[in-house]
């Protein structure tokens, strides 16, 4: 699965095995932005107007939860005439985010692992 942002001028970001957290990090840092936490990473990515985007086979998932720009809906335009099965704020897709956001174990228990640094 390629996971990407899309900015609000259609342009994509984030390499190709990375994970959308790990794109924020890197992006946010660039720009000289500390995400508070985990959440905070998604959070400060839709402020600066991106949308975050999963590509796998003929799938395309993408979120923002604040809309989309002229040029964010031309990319979703564009996908769904190439044949892509486009999922747009997909509740199961939206959630996937937080379900990434802690390990198993903190899962599990409710409470974050033993001598872990935080999520980020």
């Amino acid at each position: 699965m390629i996971k990407t942002f899309l900015s609000a001028n259609g342009e994509m970001i984030g390499n190709r095995d990375d994970h959308h957290a790990d794109i924020a990090r890197a992006y946010l840092a660039s720009k000289g932005i500390v995400a508070k936490d985990y959440t905070d990473l998604y959070t400060q990515m839709f402020a600066l107007g991106f949308a975050r985007v999963s590509q796998e086979l003929n799938q395309f998932h993408i979120e923002r939860p604040s809309g989309f720009s002229r040029a964010q809906k031309k990319v979703i335009e564009n996908k769904v005439a190439a044949g892509f099965n486009v999922f747009v704020n997909d509740r199961r897709y939206t959630e996937s985010k937080e379900r990434n956001a802690s390990t198993l174990g903190e899962q599990i228990t409710g409470e974050p692992e033993a001598g872990r640094g935080g999520n980020l």
